[in-house]
């Protein structure tokens, strides 16, 4: 590839012979890593991130649940007349969300990022 592109390149630049002695250096093709510049196939650091992330909605949205619960009065109620699985199914579609963030952490879906399928 790096000769035919430095023949194309000698070629529109005015050297039309065969041996094309005046090629200096011409086009360079190398492989890069771009998101691995080590080549490593580790993606701890995505991983580590995408687990952060999502175990961070899933506080944040589940903190502000008791102060809601108790502003609107449904607080006392559960805690009168309920058990304590009324207050943890409330939080079962915050961790459907993050048990769906958790199976990509594990399977390293971040490899994509580099372009290996």
């Amino acid at each position: 590839m790096n000769e035919l592109a430095a023949l194309d390149n000698a070629a529109a630049n005015g050297d039309t012979g065969s041996t094309n002695d005046g090629i200096d250096g011409g086009i360079q093709i190398a492989d890069r890593n771009l998101f691995s510049p080590n080549a490593s196939t580790s993606n701890g650091m995505a991983l580590g991130f995408l687990f952060f992330f999502g175990s961070m909605f899933y506080t944040f949205a589940t903190i502000g649940m008791i102060p809601r619960l108790r502003l609107t009065g449904e607080l006392d109620t559960i805690l009168r007349t309920g058990t304590p699985w009324n207050l943890i199914l409330r939080t079962l579609p915050y961790g459907a969300l993050l048990i769906v963030s958790l199976p990509s952490c594990a399977s390293g879906e971040t490899s994509s990022l580099r372009g290996i399928s």
